[in-house]
């Protein structure tokens, strides 16, 4: 059993639970985590800004790159037409022909099989 004196030599607030240092400890614990995560939030900002960079330069070298070989392209067939009397052949105008004959070998078919039919 616990004597009167005991307890009255114990501070009230103790016997009541004095939650100060604890709530103070929870505060600092609390404003420590906001620092960090202001401060990741921040880091994290900065690495996105970088990345962005980098994505517009990898795309600024990809156009380069894309430019390039169109120029070697030229260049090559240049070499090929001059060196070896090569030329390469524009295929448009070929399907364009293909197309037409095409076309009209149904048409002209159509009309045939239209007057095999009535006759």
């Amino acid at each position: 059993m616990t004597n009167e004196k005991d307890v009255e030599s114990v501070a009230y607030t103790q016997l009541q639970g004095d939650l100060g240092p604890l709530v103070n400890d929870m505060n600092n614990k609390l404003i420590k985590h906001s620092e960090e995560i202001t401060r990741l939030k921040t880091q994290n900002e900065n690495i996105f800004s970088k990345l962005d960079g980098m994505e517009s330069k990898v795309d600024n070298i990809g156009d380069k790159i894309d430019q390039g070989n169109e120029k070697n392209e030229k260049i090559f067939n240049q070499l090929l037409e001059h060196h070896l009397g090569i030329k390469q052949s524009d295929n448009t105008n070929k399907w364009k022909l293909l197309t037409a004959l095409l076309g009209g070998g149904g048409l002209l078919s159509g009309i045939a099989i239209a007057l095999f039919n009535i006759l």
